[in-house]
């Protein structure tokens, strides 16, 4: 079994917040092998972040290399960033983007957009919080493993991001093994 530790920083810590890891974990968790904990610490309240310069799509995102430097955590696999869609304004962060995720160094970095009280667009019962959290995760899970990057994207619209951890699975030494997704499960989630 895999355990993996999450640690998300924010300003804003609340139960609703503590409340969407632990959904978000429930569903990670179904990816065979891994054990997943999420929590949340509490930073100070940023007044601005370091801003990429504008990509080829004209997207702004938060410098990389200062969220490695201001989050950095060695002791965690995944370490991510919440802010609200105020403090996205207030950063000039394209308003597209509710989140990304870099890996350096086997770490997965991540930062993720979204009002506590948010329901997912087009989910049930998905808070936006952990619908971004198992989307951003599921970036990771796709760049450690080789598998296509599109896949998170690909079940995203299909509003089934939930469902994409559980067809990913880590070996029985702990070491993440190549995306174990069948080519009839692929079949079934791409025509779905």
């Amino acid at each position: 079994m895999t355990q993996q530790d999450c640690i998300i920083y924010t300003a804003k810590p609340s139960k609703r917040l503590v409340e969407a890891g632990n959904i978000a974990a429930a569903y990670l968790n179904k990816t065979p092998g891994r054990h997943i904990n999420i929590t949340w610490r509490k930073v100070k309240a940023l007044r601005k972040v370091p801003i990429s310069k504008p990509d080829a799509d004209g997207e702004v995102r938060i410098d990389w290399l200062w969220l490695r430097s201001k989050f950095g955590d060695l002791t965690h696999e995944l370490v991510g960033y919440h802010f609200t869609p105020a403090d996205r304004k207030r950063f000039k962060l394209t308003t597209a983007i509710d989140g990304s995720s870099h890996l350096h160094m086997g770490v997965g970095f991540f930062y993720l957009c979204a009002n506590p009280s948010a329901k997912a667009a087009g989910y049930d019962d998905l808070p936006e919080v952990a619908q971004l959290i198992i989307h951003e995760i599921s970036h990771y899970d796709t760049k450690i493993t080789g598998a296509p990057w599109f896949l998170t994207h690909h079940f995203e619209k299909r509003r089934k991001i939930h469902e994409l951890p559980a067809l990913i699975a880590y070996d029985i030494e702990g070491e993440l093994d190549r995306l174990a997704v069948t080519a009839k499960q692929l079949y079934a989630a791409a025509t779905a």
